[in-house]
């Protein structure tokens, strides 16, 4: 149970920074987010895709 809410923190993380940097005016790049976060490009299409 706690590696699932643990997940869900990460994710609820990288999307609230993301979200932020965005309204900032930020630029950002799929790789630049992957590396970042430790995640892979197919991770956070998966994200932007499914939850925004």
């Amino acid at each position: 149970m706690s590696d699932d809410r643990s997940r869900h923190d990460r994710l609820a993380v990288r999307l609230s920074l993301i979200i932020s940097r965005l309204m900032a005016g930020e630029s950002l790049s799929l790789k630049t987010l992957s590396d970042e976060f430790g995640v892979t490009e197919r991770t956070l299409q998966r994200d932007f895709h499914q939850r925004l």
